[in-house]
């Protein structure tokens, strides 16, 4: 990945008008800044949890998933397995 922290002039017109949303859809280099910068990468893992309760046929738990017929994308669990942050200087 590669991060930055940006920030934009402030919109000196009236407040809530479409000329103010404009004005922060648009980037201007002469004007707004880069504050800081990041590059790295992170591992992040999707898994099945076995034991979670709604994949038990004995469960009386209501939001039962039954794989043959269901989606399984609400019952995916995200963890982070690594971070690394790159720093060549």
């Amino acid at each position: 990945m590669s991060v930055q922290t940006l920030r934009q002039r402030a919109f000196s017109g009236k407040a809530g008008s479409t000329a103010e949303a404009d004005h922060y859809r648009q980037w201007n280099e002469a004007d707004d800044q880069v504050l800081s910068e990041l590059r790295g990468h992170t591992t992040i893992e999707r898994y099945l949890d076995p034991e979670d309760p709604r994949f038990d046929p004995a469960s009386t738990a209501t939001n039962k998933i039954n794989v043959e017929t269901e989606s399984l994308e609400d019952a995916y669990r995200f963890r982070v397995i690594a971070n690394k942050r790159f720093m060549p200087w």
